[in-house]
């Protein structure tokens, strides 16, 4: 008999069967039963020679006794002969009616302006007036502006054609008949007058706006169906629209441009690339791209696992950076820049390992990261549109990534650091605004003693009224760097008191002055007043209450000496004391690690990091977090502790140290008072940003607008404003994440293209039979649909 699972499976195989059997069954019926499928010859393009060739004969020409303003509207040779007032009136009425065309009324009306009521073109003013509004399909609004024409002039004349070619009855309508329709008193008496050239103009007019034959056509020749349910356009009807276009192209250049453009990108969603190669042949593309190469490009780039197809791709592209957008006279230098620049940073964005996708299995097993071909295209981003600030972003990025590397040589790291410094003087030249590239660039510069190429900088940004705290605390800032720096030599020892109390006094708000009494002993130490410093030591303890050479005490007073430049002989006792204590760093309390946390996130806040922490700041970071996985209660009771906040802010700026590519939560994350938590959820979401690869996005999807409600409860600004910029930095994320497939500029609209898979594979990879209702496939099938994400 089997087992009961046999024969359920047997059972579903017997049904998968039936229905293929059914199918096939249905598919082979005699043609007599078959309905006729309508072929694209059977439509007929008609002939539009004759249309075209009316068009092309309308050119105005000045008639006998035509005023000379007139004629200058359209011919230049008149307006040469205008005065100059009259002929400025002239140009903005030839622009007005382009902008009127174009469909931006507001600006044509307003183009008009400078033309007075007085003058002898103030007519074509109140005939423009009247176009936008005709235009608009508000035909009562167009007869009040052009009632008041003179019928003989040339605006009067063109709106007494424009007003005659609404009527309905247009066609049965003749010179000697006068009058079709009743004429209404609010309009003007002219409409209902014309001659046989007016007559002409308006039947001709009709055609060419509401007749529109052509509709009729293209919408016949579309709805045949293609030769299979697998193509979205196929080989036929790719030939009759090529041969639309041709016909109705001159008449109907917005319906041919359109179909054109659907054309594309039904070809783009299929994987037949002879079809997609002959449909960007046949149809002109956009403006920015006439001949499909860019298309042609995001086209073949989707085959990655074809070395032809991405040989082909990179030519496209070569061809089409090098000649067709340089050539492209359709398009501004700024914007042929622009897109140059946007081509340049996807295709950088594409190589780099974090933007492949694929997640772990791309990121093992997929080539190695090309950082000589990312550079390069990091540079002509930049170099094409310096004004593309998410192009400075991401080449600043990429730097910064390669030196998180603490394994990073320093002959390797020092080219680097000198290549970093570059991307962000041309960052905060192409874009003064900006502060990042101005933050980083004072400490730099300041660190090399480049103070007045400092100096402009820090005056930017004290005078810059930004929300930033970071901005406004530029003062202090400069203040404690000063104070650094003149540690470096003896004879510059005697200024520094004053600058740290000067730094005291403009100290912000939201950073404790923990740290400042340990500058202070570490100036005294610098200028080698042993005693005094020892004095300094004593009291500093006996005021903070904290231990001498505790965790937090010996962090503070060697980052401290090492900021103030102390001889590496007055280092070696601080440094010998914290090794004492990171021996026993698995005993120690957790108040200590606490307070450690605390005074490393802080550090991290103002970005002084001294340079042993990168020797003993992760062995902390992962003994207080062994500490706190042991402890939830305690973090959830003590979850408004400030001290809490700060190492759990610390420990997410380095991802709570994982052991791989995901982050190993801390247990307490699974109360939901903790994820509801304003800091906590700020730690998480800071955690995620602060890695490179960032999958999963939808995990955190909550988390911003969580954080943008939050940050208005704050009363510490800088979480008021980090807040907002975590919440902004993980939209850009979500941005990126959408458009994450650079080669498939038309999204989904047409589906990816296996849309048209036998329905005979219906179910073959559920865990349960759709039609079948045994318990267990029930069971699966409530299972499938509660994990569906709507």
């Amino acid at each position: 008999m089997g087992s009961k699972s046999q024969r359920q499976k047997e059972r579903h195989t017997r049904k998968r069967q039936e229905k293929r059997k059914a199918q096939k069954q249905s598919q082979s019926q005699s043609p007599a039963r078959r309905p006729e499928i309508q072929r694209h010859d059977d439509v007929p393009l008609g002939s539009n020679a004759r249309h075209r060739q009316r068009l092309s004969q309308q050119t105005p020409r000045a008639w006998p006794d035509e005023t000379l303003e007139d004629v200058a509207v359209f011919d230049d040779s008149a307006l040469s002969a205008l005065p100059s007032e009259l002929a400025e009136q002239v140009s903005a009425i030839r622009a007005a009616l382009q902008d009127a065309c174009e469909s931006r009324g507001e600006v044509a009306v307003g183009r008009l302006s400078v033309i007075s009521r007085g003058s002898p073109l103030s007519e074509w003013r109140l005939f423009t007036r009247g176009l936008v509004d005709w235009l608009a399909e508000d035909a009562e609004a167009a007869n009040e502006a052009w009632k008041r024409l003179n019928p003989e002039r040339r605006p009067g004349r063109i709106a007494t054609a424009m007003m005659v070619a609404l009527r309905s009855d247009l066609e049965d309508v003749s010179h000697s008949q006068g009058t079709g329709e009743p004429c209404d008193e609010s309009q003007s008496p002219s409409w209902n007058r014309w001659d046989d050239q007016l007559l002409y103009h308006a039947k001709l007019l009709r055609r060419v706006r509401f007749d529109r034959a052509a509709i009729r056509i293209a919408e016949a020749g579309l709805s045949v169906p293609e030769e299979s349910r697998e193509l979205l356009l196929g080989p036929k009807k790719l030939q009759w629209l090529r041969r639309f276009v041709a016909e109705y192209g001159e008449t109907e250049p917005d319906l041919a441009a359109a179909l054109s453009q659907v054309a594309l990108g039904r070809a783009f969603a299929q994987e037949f690339g002879n079809l997609f190669e002959e449909a960007a042949k046949l149809f002109q593309g956009p403006r920015h791209d006439p001949r499909n190469r860019l298309l042609s490009f995001f086209y073949f780039s989707r085959f990655a696992d074809d070395s032809v197809a991405e040989k082909k791709a990179e030519c496209l592209l070569d061809k089409y950076l090098k000649e067709d957008l340089p050539r492209n006279e359709a398009l501004s230098a700024p914007l042929r820049g622009a897109i140059a620049s946007q081509i340049h940073l996807n295709e950088a964005l594409s190589l780099m390992q974090s933007d492949r996708g694929g997640g772990m299995i791309s990121l093992m097993f997929g080539p190695p990261e090309n950082p000589k071909a990312i550079r390069e295209n990091l540079r002509a981003a930049v170099k094409a549109d310096s004004s593309n600030r998410p192009a400075h972003e991401a080449y600043v990025e990429w730097i910064e990534s390669k030196l998180d590397d603490d394994r990073l040589a320093k002959p390797k790291r020092k080219p680097l650091e000198d290549e970093l410094a570059a991307a962000m003087s041309s960052w905060s030249k192409a874009l003064p605004e900006d502060v990042e590239p101005r933050l980083w660039l004072v400490d730099h510069l300041l660190e090399n003693e480049c103070l007045e190429d400092a100096k402009p900088h820090v005056d930017f940004l004290a005078a810059s009224r930004l929300d930033d705290p970071r901005v406004r605390a530029t003062p202090w800032k400069w203040q404690l760097l000063e104070a650094m720096r003149l540690c470096r030599r003896k004879a510059w020892l005697a200024d520094v008191p004053a600058r740290l109390d000067e730094a005291e006094k403009l100290w912000p708000a939201w950073l404790p002055k923990q740290w400042l009494p340990y500058l202070r002993a570490a100036a005294t130490l610098r200028s080698g007043r042993t005693e005094a410093f020892e004095d300094q030591r004593r009291q500093i303890c006996e005021e903070s209450g904290r231990g001498r050479d505790s965790l937090a005490d010996a962090c503070m007073m060697l980052g401290a000496a090492q900021q103030m430049r102390v001889p590496a002989t007055d280092l070696a006792p601080l440094r010998a004391a914290l090794d004492g204590v990171l021996k026993r760093l698995g005993g120690l309390p957790l108040d200590e690690l606490l307070d450690a946390g605390g005074f490393f996130w802080d550090l991290q806040r103002i970005q002084l990091l001294y340079p042993a922490y990168r020797m003993h700041g992760k062995n902390i970071g992962k003994a207080l977090l062994a500490q706190l996985a042991k402890a939830s209660r305690l973090v959830l009771e003590g979850m408004n502790d400030e001290r809490i906040h700060k190492a759990f802010l610390w420990c997410s700026e380095h991802r709570f140290w994982p052991d791989n590519y995901e982050i190993k939560w801390p247990p307490c994350y699974k109360e939901t008072a903790i994820q509801r938590h304003p800091i906590f959820a700020a730690a998480k979401l800071n955690a995620y940003l602060r890695g490179r690869y960032h999958w999963r996005s939808e995990e955190y999807r909550e988390l911003g607008p969580m954080l943008r409600e939050a940050a208005q409860l704050q009363r510490d600004a800088y979480y008021r404003y980090w807040f907002v910029a975590l919440a902004d930095e993980f939209d850009d994320v979500l941005a990126t994440d959408s458009m994450r497939f650079f080669g498939f500029p038309f999204g989904n609209a047409f589906g990816t293209g296996h849309e048209g898979d036998s329905e005979d594979d219906e179910g073959d990879d559920l865990d349960f039979e759709p039609n079948c209702n045994c318990a267990t496939c029930q069971a699966a099938r409530r299972a499938a649909q509660k994990s569906q994400p709507f």
